[in-house]
């Protein structure tokens, strides 16, 4: 719970995770068949900041009645709520927030060697030599990184457009008769015509048995590269000498971003269990709901299902619930601006400066293929920091403060690692110092 915008991505992720597991049985690559579906009261210290006892709120009820997910409006442009705006003491009230303990299970902070070649194996393909190949042409059992536009009659017909799909170039693929064969013999980096034909019991009627033009555009081969002494002495220019001490310092850096990330969660988790909303801003609510609402509601429509049917088979939620949940990501939300209206929190341009920089650096790469994508030119570095700088920056300021807020209480703060405490050895809560 780094931020609201990262929970926001965290929920649009959930969500992408879900629909894609939901797409493998119901959408298509071209030439797939169809696939089918055939279902039909709060107690909280009276000194937030210094009370002695660690007792969390109980769940708030969603919003009282004063509006539902009854009340969504699809139409509406529902936009990110301003929190710096509103009286924030008339929406929330703070409970304890300063010396707690905060219990972390240490599976989470434990970097397994799964999770340690997964990070060598992502080092290695955007940065070994041998990981893109490119200086021969596309043979059978490789794996191709691929663009491809499918068109009928000059027009690129809708299903047929993917951009960076990596593509196992096997004949039992799930692809239409033709479309691996065509990648068979393309030379990376030039755009290759391949007609084919759909069969004639392809699901799509206006495809059925038609002739087609797939443009296919390789971008690299997949290689195989290994993590090798001269490789990690190139990488690191001279730092480390040997694959094995590389990998002895990238897990002990992995386990401390592990530890920070986990820390700083369970802090925002823990002043957010022991807050109360008194009330909820619907727009805020129905901003979150919005993005549920409209992806799953497209799946279901797509399967020829209710919301309400997907909802229960695919996702294992309700209506209801769901809305509830986009509750609590406004209550989690509105914490943080409780916390720095309470301790006057305030930043420097040099601090917001930093947040730009770091928030360039790390999302420079993402927009410019969103630019190059949508057929636009791709940005400067300084081109993307001014277009962050305008886009993003209620966001970069609400970075900003947390990172002051979280740096300033955490010292505060003690920290165990161990086996996760339940009710039954802590009752209510931990009793603590000031």
């Amino acid at each position: 719970m780094k931020h609201m915008m990262t929970r926001l991505l965290a929920f649009i992720l959930a969500l992408v995770m879900t629909l894609c597991l939901f797409a493998c049985d119901t959408q298509d690559k071209p030439g797939q068949d169809q696939g089918t579906t055939d279902p039909e009261q709060n107690q909280g210290t009276t000194n937030p900041g210094q009370g002695t006892t660690d007792s969390e709120q109980e769940s708030d009820p969603a919003t009282d009645g004063v509006f539902n997910a009854k009340d969504y409006d699809p139409k509406k442009d529902y936009q990110l709520t301003k929190y710096a705006d509103l009286t924030i003491t008339d929406y929330i009230t703070l409970g304890r927030y300063k010396n707690l303990t905060l219990n972390i299970p240490e599976e989470e902070i434990t970097i397994t060697d799964e999770m340690l070649e997964k990070k060598i194996n992502s080092i290695l393909s955007e940065h070994h030599p041998d990981a893109k190949i490119t200086d021969r042409v596309v043979a059978w059992d490789d794996t191709v990184v691929v663009d491809y536009v499918g068109k009928k009659d000059g027009v690129a017909f809708e299903g047929g457009t993917a951009t960076n799909q990596t593509i196992a170039v096997k004949k039992e693929n799930g692809y239409i008769p033709g479309f691996i064969e065509g990648l068979v013999g393309v030379t990376p980096g030039v755009a290759t015509d391949v007609p084919m034909k759909f069969p004639d019991d392809y699901h799509a009627k206006d495809l059925a048995g038609q002739d087609v033009v797939f443009t296919f555009t390789v971008h690299y081969i997949v290689g195989d590269p290994k993590l090798t002494d001269d490789f990690v002495a190139d990488y690191t220019e001279g730092e480390f000498t040997t694959a094995q001490a590389f990998k002895d310092n990238l897990k002990a850096e992995l386990g401390q971003e592990a530890y920070d990330a986990a820390v700083r969660m369970a802090f925002w988790a823990k002043i957010a269990n022991n807050a109360a909303a008194k009330k909820y801003p619907e727009d805020a609510v129905m901003y979150y709901y919005s993005y549920y609402y409209e992806g799953y509601n497209y799946y279901a429509t797509s399967a020829g299902i209710s919301l309400d049917i997907f909802l229960m088979y695919y996702v294992g939620t309700t209506i209801d619930n769901l809305f509830n949940s986009c509750c609590e990501i406004v209550k989690e939300d509105m914490v943080y601006y409780a916390v720095f209206a309470a301790e006057g929190y305030e930043y420097t341009e040099e601090q917001y400066q930093r947040a730009l920089e770091l928030y360039t650096e790390t999302n420079f790469k993402r927009l410019n293929e969103i630019m190059v994508a949508a057929g636009k030119d791709a940005y400067t570095y300084e081109q993307a920091k001014e277009y962050f700088d305008k886009e993003e920056h209620d966001l970069l300021v609400l970075q900003t403060l947390e990172e002051i807020a979280y740096n300033d209480l955490i010292k505060g703060y003690t920290i165990v690692i161990g086996p996760a405490k339940n009710d039954s050895q802590t009752g209510s809560g931990e009793t603590e110092g000031q």
